[in-house]
């Protein structure tokens, strides 16, 4: 990925680096934005002339997408990753328990230039629908490898986060292969998701 100025003629396709406001101040055009035609014709409408871009290179994973890819690879049994926007996804607990964490997974992925996963603190009592973490990818864009190694430790680390219901029968909450703990959770529709 590479930032430059461009025409609002050359911008289709590339990624708004900042915030566009209308004539009244509201929000016309959000940063991180893919600009279409359509945003395009905003821009003009505006009198813009440039806007600053980020341009993906080959290899590169948008904000968005990275923030999907790494919600699935971490969230195992009775996690939901709810949908990316603004470079975020949140994770929501599919029911009532205890949070573990696993911190060297955590610190693992979160060592990786542009990735951050936020969590509870562990043995937080959680409930159903519950946010127990946000993944937040911090560049418009991350190198696929980067993003490849993250999922690699989320999809190895079984144990990154798990919940204990209150019956006290260990259940896992979050990262991993779900095919790697056989008892089932119920899964939960995450807000905007449904």
């Amino acid at each position: 990925m590479y930032l430059e100025t461009l025409p609002i003629g050359e911008a289709l396709g590339h990624i708004l680096r900042h915030n566009i406001a209308a004539a009244d101040g509201r929000k016309a055009l959000p940063k991180g934005r893919l600009l279409a035609d359509a945003d395009l014709a905003v821009l003009a409408e505006l009198n813009i002339a440039q806007v600053r871009v980020a341009i993906l290179e080959p290899g590169d994973v948008h904000e968005d997408e990275a923030a999907r890819r790494l919600g699935i690879a971490v969230a195992g049994r009775g996690i939901v990753a709810g949908k990316a926007t603004h470079s975020r996804v949140n994770l929501l607990a599919a029911g009532a328990g205890i949070l573990d964490i696993n911190t060297e997974a955590l610190l693992g992925i979160n060592e990786i230039d542009g990735l951050t996963i936020a969590t509870l603190v562990r043995h937080t009592p959680v409930r159903e629908r519950m946010r127990v973490a946000t993944i937040k990818i911090i560049p418009f864009a991350v190198p696929e490898g980067l993003l490849a190694a993250a999922e690699a430790i989320g999809r190895t680390a079984a144990e990154l986060c798990e919940g204990y219901p209150p019956s006290g029968t260990a259940r896992q909450l979050l990262p991993g292969s779900a095919a790697n703990n056989p008892v089932p959770a119920t899964p939960i529709a995450a807000p905007g998701n449904r």
